[in-house]
């Protein structure tokens, strides 16, 4: 299993690293003639796919469809629950799991993974994970891998910054950077931090399992 360590604040920046590793299944095929369909599909079959936890909503959804559009073969693993009449990604094949049941959707994951071991493609491609915010979430997928996958690209939150103080732009009709002021007052930083506590969890326990590829706004 290689996995990448990679910081970064573009998720794009991860396709491109897709593309540059992984082309596209109809840049490797030879171009000659006397390939015959039969072998097509055999290479098709065992193209790798990606596993996307989450990607229904927001910037997930923007990458399922930009990998779709890529040529990527995806499965999307989600509570099923759709969004702004948001539409199925042509292609895609979709699996409902909740996540706040650990020992279900590990389960889950192995079966799909198990799947795709049968299937002659031995791994995934990538895992895409934009639904974790607990140590445990993150823990229950990895147990269900198993390590059966070539990267795994964790999509962290806006959280993992340290909270700022809604009351500077409550009256504006815009928010942007000169809003991210922190507070001065030690107290209220106290207070903030007791509303959002997932940046201060993350580190100590995401630090302990294996490397991965992370994505932040």
């Amino acid at each position: 299993m290689a996995v990448e360590r990679l910081e970064t604040h573009h998720f794009m920046d991860q396709q491109d690293f897709f593309s540059a590793s992984y082309p596209k299944e109809e840049e490797k095929e030879d171009a000659g003639d006397d390939r015959c369909s039969s072998d097509t599909q055999e290479v098709n079959k065992k193209k790798k796919k990606i596993l996307v936890l989450g990607g229904t909503a927001f910037i997930g959804r923007t990458v399922v469809e930009s990998l779709a559009a890529g040529g990527y073969s995806l499965v999307l693993l989600n509570r099923g629950r759709s969004y702004w009449d948001g539409k199925h990604v042509e292609n895609a094949e979709y699996i409902q799991a909740d996540r706040r049941d650990s020992t279900a959707f590990s389960k889950c994951i192995d079966t799909l993974t198990q799947k795709e071991v049968e299937e002659g493609r031995e791994s995934w491609l990538a895992v895409v994970d934009f639904s974790a915010y607990k140590p445990t979430e993150m823990q229950a997928s990895l147990d269900g891998l198993q390590g059966r996958f070539d990267m795994y690209i964790y999509i962290s939150s806006d959280s993992v910054y340290e909270v700022c103080d809604s009351e500077l732009w409550k009256d504006s009709p815009f928010v942007d950077e000169s809003h991210a002021v922190r507070p001065a007052d030690e107290a209220r930083v106290r207070i903030l931090r007791k509303k959002d506590t997932y940046g201060h969890v993350r580190t100590p326990h995401f630090s302990e399992v294996p490397p991965l590829s992370k994505s932040r706004p």
